[in-house]
């Protein structure tokens, strides 16, 4: 049975009133600030170094110039590095424990801040993870039906394949496709334009948290070690310089926090509380809204007391350096699209899938004359209970309920007569249809010891029965199974790839007896005119029906395969 995703697992168990209800309690409680996590400040304008310098007083100049005469440098340059000075004034004023310019250290205060900082990303690390791998475009479609569930219900029920298929009365393969499509488009347009601009920010804000929890602290904190005089650990800028401007540019983009609404789809997400109890649930997810603005607050705090974007100027040395933050990250709906389009072709797969099944079943019963075919034992999934997969139960099923109720009771005597008593002019006619008649024939012994070899006491079944006795305990039994069973699928194989190639044999030859060209491959039979006594026109009549049987079963073992090819 095929796996249900994370989505559908989570938005099922949610579909209950009373649980609906606690969610919807525990978000409205939730005390978390939509307070910027940065103040967005006013960049202000590049300075133009050779303007400023002409705007000088004399006695501004004066001094740079005794400076130059001193130092050996260009004025120039010692005007620009008073800019610099100017910012490292400010910084140490602001930051006066953090750092030390003079040695060019970041201090132990400035550690103290990082770690704390580090403390907030790992809370989101163990929660964000959606952001950043395989299930992102789940994740987006989550996110949407947590705060658009109109729109989420009306892609699930209004592109759902059985629906259109029933309230529209449509049938054929590529119309029902084609509306599925068509409806998708329609309600992707009609997204409300005002909820649609909110979830994309709550998807920006939360990937900006995503680099935020990645972000490396560790590797940072580990590079401030003592240092001389300074008495606790210190760390060279030049040390962590590319690391702390990447932290300034993930900070400058966290002005925007996650909405609760966010921060809750997030949340259950992550916990898929499917199975949890109400009680759990609640504690959990009242405990994450508290960390979650604890963490949220540890930013703010951050962001309000270290002023980053004046450091990345010292530490880039340009006086005009300005921090660029992150860029807008992906389109969330976008990602919202592949996710139901996927999902749209999935659907629209099983459901035609499962309609040719149907029609599939409803014509081999037809041909098997009203029956069922019969189960193959242990070789079907009626006898496991979260087994291996089976590959051709559907095949060596047919081709069992077909030699009994169609080889022996309608085509076996009459095959028989030509095994018996054809003169045929060729002798490859006569050795392939002595091939074909036998294989047939043969059924009656080769399904009855496959039955044996899969049985719980036979060598493959045994085997299998045994593994998956351990699969709870041997995470490689399951495995181990799975390739004892595809054992018992090739040895299946091989019965029905011989049927199919004798039904082909018994088509070609019976057609050429009946209807052949001389010269061909397949020529008639020298007692064609005579053959059977006085029942010669009844028997040709009975070769024209085994024609038809033997065309209409290596049809159906066809559509078999293909069905069995696409689960």
């Amino acid at each position: 049975m095929e796996e249900q995703s994370t989505f559908d697992k989570i938005v099922r168990d949610l579909y209950d009133d009373e649980r609906r209800d606690l969610l919807s309690r525990i978000e409205h409680a939730a005390s978390v600030s939509n307070e910027p996590l940065a103040v967005e400040q006013e960049e202000k304008p590049a300075t133009d170094a050779d303007t400023a310098f002409k705007n000088l007083s004399f006695f501004q100049r004066f001094l740079i110039m005794i400076k130059s005469l001193f130092t050996g440098k260009e004025s120039r340059e010692i005007f620009e590095e008073n800019l610099l000075n100017n910012i490292k004034k400010q910084i140490t004023r602001i930051i006066p424990h953090s750092v030390d310019f003079r040695s060019s250290l970041f201090l132990e205060k400035m550690r103290h801040d990082l770690e704390s900082l580090g403390n907030s990303a790992r809370f989101f690390r163990k929660y964000i993870q959606p952001i950043s791998d395989n299930n992102k475009e789940e994740f987006a479609a989550f996110l949407t039906w947590t705060e658009c569930e109109r729109v989420s219900m009306q892609l699930e029920n209004e592109t759902d394949p059985r629906q259109i298929a029933g309230s529209r009365g449509v049938r054929d393969e590529g119309e029902l496709k084609e509306q599925m499509e068509r409806r998708f488009r329609e309600i992707l347009n009609d997204f409300p334009k005002e909820e649609k601009q909110q979830i994309q920010r709550d998807y920006q804000a939360l990937q900006v948290m995503n680099a935020f929890a990645c972000f490396d602290f560790d590797t940072i904190l580990a590079r401030f070690i003592s240092v001389g005089h300074h008495g606790g650990p210190a760390c060279s800028f030049s040390d962590i310089s590319k690391r702390m401007i990447e932290l300034a540019e993930i900070l400058k983009s966290t002005r925007t926090p996650p909405s609760k609404t966010a921060l809750h789809a997030l949340f259950l997400y992550s916990m898929q509380p499917a199975g949890q109890g109400n009680k759990e649930m609640e504690e959990e997810l009242r405990n994450n809204f508290g960390k979650a603005e604890e963490a949220l607050g540890g930013i703010r705090k951050f962001n309000r007391e270290i002023p980053m974007a004046m450091i990345a100027k010292v530490l880039m040395n340009d006086y005009n350096y300005v921090v660029s933050g992150l860029n807008a990250g992906e389109d969330w709906f976008l990602l919202l699209k592949k996710y139901w389009s996927a999902r749209l072709s999935k659907l629209y797969r099983n459901y035609t899938r499962e309609l040719r099944s149907m029609n599939l079943e409803t014509r081999i019963q037809t041909f098997l004359g009203g029956s069922k075919p019969p189960e193959i034992k242990y070789y079907h999934p009626s006898f496991y209970d979260n087994g291996p997969d089976i590959g051709h139960w559907r095949s060596l099923s047919f081709v069992a309920g077909f030699f009994r109720n169609v080889v022996l009771q309608k085509m076996s005597a009459t095959l028989k007569i030509l095994f018996i008593n054809g003169e045929f002019y060729k002798s490859d006619n006569r050795i392939e249809y002595t091939d074909a008649f036998n294989t047939l024939n043969s059924l009656n012994e080769k399904i009855p010891l496959f039955e044996k070899r899969i049985h719980p006491e036979g060598e493959i079944g045994s085997a299998i029965a045994v593994l998956m006795m351990d699969t709870n305990t041997q995470p490689l039994a399951g495995k181990k199974a799975e390739v004892l069973m595809r054992k018992a699928d090739a040895e299946a194989l091989a019965i029905i790839d011989k049927v199919t190639g004798a039904l082909q044999s018994i088509t070609k030859i019976l057609n050429g007896i009946l209807y052949s060209d001389a010269g061909g491959k397949y020529d008639t039979i020298a007692n064609l005119s005579y053959i059977g006594g006085k029942e010669n026109e009844v028997l040709r009549k009975e070769w024209e029906r085994c024609i038809a049987f033997a065309h209409e079963a290596f049809s159906i073992l066809k559509d078999i395969r293909t069905l069995e090819s696409s689960v």
